[in-house]
């Protein structure tokens, strides 16, 4: 190859490419493609590629623009679908994971109460005589208070620390 090319090339390839060859393009440009080697030979190549190239689009299967939408309906269903479906399955893991604290926290704490109310129990037997109460009404003011707690402490926290 020499790298030099005839300066009808461009012409020759639009006249393929538009399907001009030969009939509809210029005269001179076919007697110039039956005088000239290069020009010559790249018909040759361009027609074949050319003719490829209009086999292959009559041979495309090319749906239609409304099956084109409706794939496109279904894909953007699909797509909400399962967005919604990962959505719905955090927050379902998120409230198992706080409901399983909550009750953590509160046998917790009624075990830690139940454990101090025997301990106070037994070093002040008479002190439910003195508040004038039955024994059973200051463990249920004790297990309220800590209930309280665990619930509202985070509350309390998150509005502390949150940014306005």
């Amino acid at each position: 190859m020499t790298g030099l090319r005839c300066p009808h090339e461009p012409d020759l390839l639009d006249a393929l490419s538009d399907g001009r060859w030969p009939e509809a393009c210029d005269r001179a440009l076919r007697e110039h493609v039956e005088g000239c080697g290069e020009c010559s030979d790249l018909l040759i190549v361009a027609d074949a590629f050319v003719n490829d190239r209009r086999a292959a689009e009559r041979e495309a299967d090319i749906p239609t623009s409304g099956a084109v939408w409706w794939r496109m309906q279904l894909r953007m269903e699909r797509e909400a679908k399962e967005a919604a479906e990962k959505t719905v399955g955090r927050a379902h893991g998120l409230v198992v994971g706080l409901t399983v604290a909550v009750i953590t926290a509160v046998l917790l704490t009624s075990s830690l109460i139940r454990m101090g109310w025997s301990w106070l129990a037994s070093e002040m037997p008479a002190l439910h005589e003195f508040l004038g109460m039955s024994s059973t009404v200051p463990m249920i003011v004790i297990a309220l208070v800590g209930i309280a707690v665990v619930v509202f402490a985070p509350v309390a926290v998150y509005l502390a620390l949150a940014e306005d």
